[in-house]
């Protein structure tokens, strides 16, 4: 253990690589951030630390050979979040692995790409595609007042946006957003799968699964049905920052690697991100070393993704149930914010469900309604004068609802693993879920007290 404990900077250092924040273990802080990032657990970083010595040779364990790490993280991801074997290019952000999907379909398209996207102040590292012509249209999740739109209009307008699209002679990428910032769902795969079937060879679709609330069985059908797929580490999984991954069909893997000639405008990968059948097409520069610390990050998320699946998928309802029908009643007795409608068709969707998205009723002051969201997340994030324990709150970041601003409040796999661990010793369900909804009371009285 003193041998290891050795190691413990180094491994901090690359777990924050990139400008990453709450790699380390912070159980003293409240966390509800799980739209945006959490603090990772202590078993997961222990876990993390076990990887390192065994790389770097500091274990009594057989050591890790870099290649075969990297392969065995890449078949996890595919296995663990999509029930499959598919292809999984890894990638610092989300962003990145965006922009690896938008090059990866002008390569196959071969023509204009127009994209299809919804909302993307509710997605995760989006931003509208400013290349070689290519151009994004957005389909709103909202009503102006702020309200969810139901699935029925959304899917028309993007039909409609599509119709038009193809008839000008483009190819369509639909970014379908499964889980939003605020639980909203975007465009659904039944639209995409009519637009794909209407006009073959000229549409493809990457599922935005960042947030983490899609089931492995929805994400292995949408490969088997020729989509790409986004998912992160982060979020509610509950990993590091800054560790995403792109899923490809295993056709389209193969129709990549008969792909003469790098990729055009794809993200440059490191050493190891990719497949070595791929790795040439996304042109690494000469000498590029792995990226230890991405695979780390990553090796803390399937710990954490790993105990979350272990747990009785009842028991797993039942936290998520209870934690948002708790928060939705305790955030209701605050006259300073509102709570937003529930996401349209999530009733039966726990993990969709545990989003509660907090809507600040803030009087008109300096800022816009997101400036001083922000504002109020920071002082959330920050010790407070005369305010018990100093507790420490980390929300998600906000989003804009309409004129007003929302910060979403959520659950995450691993205060459901906590709860379940809490179970196992015996202690009732009640008991068990008492400290997550004590860390909620916390929460309001201290916004209370900021907005005071």
């Amino acid at each position: 253990m003193a041998g290891l404990a050795l190691l413990v900077p180094q491994l901090n250092l690359l777990l924050s690589a990139g400008g990453g924040v709450g790699a380390r273990p912070a159980d003293h802080e409240i966390w509800f951030s799980s739209t945006s990032w959490q603090a990772t657990s202590r078993a997961a970083f222990d876990e993390t630390l076990g990887a390192l010595a065994r790389l770097t040779r500091h274990s009594s364990v057989p050591p890790l050979s870099m290649s075969a790490w990297f392969d065995g993280l890449r078949a996890r991801i595919a296995r663990d979040f999509a029930a499959s074997d598919a292809c999984v290019l890894l990638a610092p952000t989300a962003a990145d692995a965006r922009a690896r999907a938008r090059a990866i379909a002008r390569a196959l398209l071969r023509r204009r790409v127009v994209e299809i996207a919804t909302s993307p102040a509710e997605s995760t590292g989006f931003a509208p595609c400013e290349r070689d012509g290519a151009v994004t249209l957005v389909v709103d999740l909202r009503e102006r007042s702020g309200e969810p739109r139901d699935q029925a209009s959304i899917d028309f307008d993007a039909l409609q946006l599509a119709e038009a699209s193809l008839e000008s002679g483009a190819a369509l990428l639909f970014h379908l957003l499964d889980t939003s910032k605020t639980g909203l769902a975007g465009v659904s795969r039944d639209a995409a799968r009519a637009v794909a079937s209407a006009a073959p060879g000229r549409a493809l679709a990457l599922v935005d699964a960042s947030e983490g609330r899609a089931s492995p069985n929805e994400l292995r059908n949408d490969l088997a049905r020729g989509r790409m797929v986004l998912v992160s580490g982060s979020q509610f999984t509950g990993g590091p920052p800054h560790g995403a991954a792109l899923l490809l069909p295993d056709a389209m893997a193969e129709e990549l690697a008969a792909t003469p000639g790098a990729i055009e405008g794809a993200p440059a990968c490191a050493r190891y991100d990719a497949p070595l059948d791929l790795r040439a097409l996304l042109a690494p520069p000469p000498g590029t070393t792995a990226d230890i610390g991405l695979g780390l990050r990553w090796t803390a998320a399937l710990a954490e993704h790993a105990r979350y699946r272990a747990v009785d998928p009842d028991l797993r309802r039942r936290v998520l149930e209870t934690f948002s029908r708790k928060a939705r009643a305790m955030a209701a007795r605050f006259p300073f914010l509102s709570v937003d409608a529930p996401a349209p068709g999530a009733e039966d969707d726990p993990p969709r469900q545990s989003i509660v998205a907090l809507i600040c009723l803030a009087p008109p002051g300096a800022g816009s309604a997101m400036q001083q969201a922000a504002a109020l997340r920071e002082a959330l994030a920050r010790p407070l004068a005369g305010f018990p324990g100093d507790a420490i709150c980390h929300v998600g970041h906000p989003v804009p609802v309409g004129r007003r601003a929302a910060l979403p409040v959520s659950a995450s796999a691993p205060l459901v693993s906590a709860v379940a661990r809490r179970v196992e010793t015996g202690v009732s369900f009640e008991r068990a879920m008492a400290p997550p909804l004590r860390d909620l009371a916390t929460l309001l009285r201290k916004w209370e007290a900021i907005a005071g």
